[in-house]
């Protein structure tokens, strides 16, 4: 993402060391600024999510990187983050929504790369503290309103219940966490330290 400050707003492709630099998009002409950006597993789609003042028009973008299209697949906005499944074929992302009865501020919700048979998954989460298991399945670490504390688990995205582990967290918060490549080992990130444990 180049933004000079002479009005420019472009996302560029360049190699390694910055040679070659080729502009795809001109995100001002869809009036997009400070993007969050975040990467797709295949690296053929770009999601796109402004960080304008009017957090009403923080919708989603999806860019393809073969066709140079980019297009909005959500219609409404105050949409943060976005991560995409390890096949690419969904796509979750955190709304602000804030609620008086909990601390986390950002819902999840979860679509088709198509934009299509999108859900409100029925979960408060940061997106830092989810991460793909496989195709139905989320590791979740997150608030728990009755434990008051927070809580890592398995989330089924079909059922939207939880399934498996759960890892109650008293007195300890996720900073981050990820699977391995191979989606058999979960790393999480506590206080600084690493830990890990099968998914």
């Amino acid at each position: 993402y180049y933004a000079p400050g002479s009005g420019e707003q472009s996302l560029i492709f360049a190699s390694r060391t910055n040679e070659n630099q080729i502009r795809v998009a001109n995100l001002a002409d869809l009036e997009i600024s400070n993007p969050y950006l975040a990467w797709s597993p295949s690296s053929e789609w770009l999601a796109i999510i402004p960080r304008n003042t009017d957090a009403a028009s923080n919708k989603l973008y999806l860019f393809n990187t073969y066709t140079r299209e980019i297009k909005a697949v959500t219609e409404s906005g105050n949409i943060v983050k976005a991560s995409f499944s390890h096949d690419t074929s969904k796509i979750i992302f955190a709304t602000n929504s804030p609620d008086p009865a909990n601390p986390v501020t950002s819902a999840l919700s979860i679509m088709n790369i198509d934009g299509k048979d999108l859900r409100n998954l029925e979960i408060r989460a940061d997106i830092g503290k989810t991460a793909w298991i496989d195709e139905s399945s989320l590791a979740i670490a997150t608030y728990d309103p009755e434990l008051k504390i927070e809580t890592l688990f398995r989330y089924n995205v079909s059922s939207k219940q939880r399934e498996g582990f759960s890892i109650p967290l008293a007195g300890a918060f996720v900073s981050s966490l990820v699977t391995s490549g191979d989606a058999k080992t979960l790393y999480f990130m506590i206080a600084g330290k690493l830990y890990a444990t099968t998914p």
